[in-house]
């Protein structure tokens, strides 16, 4: 098998990676009307939802569910916190074009 497809990063492999990508996505589409997204209030909400989820599922279901959530939540936290000055920052270094075209 290519190394590329058994590499870890830590205790996780690609398949975990994807899997904790696509339930982020799910969830935050799914949670968004509910709790909002992108604040203090809906990071801690999923922050907790991270440990409730990881007592109540286990296994690997648990942690890849968990991992979402806490990636989520603390993504909000950290966007709430900082604002549009994240956005700023991406700009510099050619991420946040708001012109529509190609750098």
């Amino acid at each position: 098998m290519p190394k590329l497809i058994t590499t870890k990063a830590g205790k996780l492999d690609w398949k975990d990676a994807f899997g904790i990508a696509i339930t982020k996505s799910i969830l935050e589409q799914v949670l968004t009307p509910f709790i909002g997204n992108a604040t203090v209030m809906s990071g801690g909400v999923k922050l907790l939802g991270a440990g409730i989820v990881k007592s109540m599922l286990g296994g690997k279901i648990g942690d890849i569910g968990a991992t979402a959530l806490t990636v989520d939540g603390t993504e909000d936290v950290v966007k709430a916190l900082f604002g549009g000055q994240l956005g700023s920052v991406a700009g510099m270094f050619g991420g946040g074009n708001s012109s529509g075209g190609t750098i």
